[in-house]
């Protein structure tokens, strides 16, 4: 097939629309995380959580488990930079009914100057927030929506409580990813720079077609 200015517009374009059941991109992708152990099971990976990855197609075992019944459980992410964000969506792995989700959740900061950990989001009933599957065809997750005041920091611990969800369903957590976001923000240089190769291809598509003709 010859390869003609309208394909590449297209190309353009389409570049910057996520595969099919691809989570938005997340500030905290690539950033170093930790937690409380090393979890267990087929849920031993701490970097799948910042991979922004919600669903896989390879096998189950992603992610990271909390044990059952002890107390409670936080994971940190160190984005090595200071990143301004307002909103982070937990992805709970392969959930039924929000049967392993916790209910209980704390969303912290790093105050660097006070040398602690600031709380900006607190909730008891998280399983609200509990959204649907990103792709049930395969091993997926579901997620729980936290919104809060714009904050600035490069780090980030999340603090949930696993004797809740023992003592509610006799089940245990188990995180996919931890996703962050800053809500209404200006659009990422990237994304304009695709959006705008891609209309500057429409146009020098349209303008050829155009000088063909006269030339006709």
């Amino acid at each position: 097939m010859k390869i003609r200015p309208i394909h590449l517009a297209l190309l353009g374009l389409l570049t910057g629309i996520p595969q099919a059941h691809a989570i938005p991109l997340s500030l905290a992708f690539g950033a170093d995380a930790s937690a409380s152990d090393n979890g267990w099971g087929g849920g031993t990976s701490k970097s799948d959580l910042v991979d922004n990855m919600a669903s896989y197609y390879d096998t189950w075992a992603h992610g990271l488990a909390a044990w059952y019944n002890v107390g409670n459980f936080h994971v940190v992410l160190d984005f090595q930079r200071d990143i301004t964000f307002n909103n982070v969506v937990a992805w709970w792995h392969r959930d039924v009914n929000g049967a392993a989700v916790p209910n209980v959740v704390d969303l912290q900061i790093w105050n660097a100057t006070l040398l602690a950990w600031d709380t900006v989001f607190s909730t008891t009933n998280a399983v609200a927030t509990l959204g649907p599957y990103d792709d049930p065809t395969t091993w997926t997750s579901r997620p729980t929506s936290f919104a809060f005041p714009t904050v600035t920091t490069d780090r980030l611990r999340m603090v949930y409580d696993t004797n809740e969800i023992y003592q509610r369903s006799r089940e245990h957590a188990w995180l996919h990813e931890v996703a962050v976001y800053n809500v209404n923000a200006a659009p990422e240089p990237t994304s304009i720079v695709l959006l705008g190769s891609g209309l500057f291809c429409l146009a020098w598509a349209k303008r050829s077609r155009g000088s063909r003709s006269a030339r006709r």
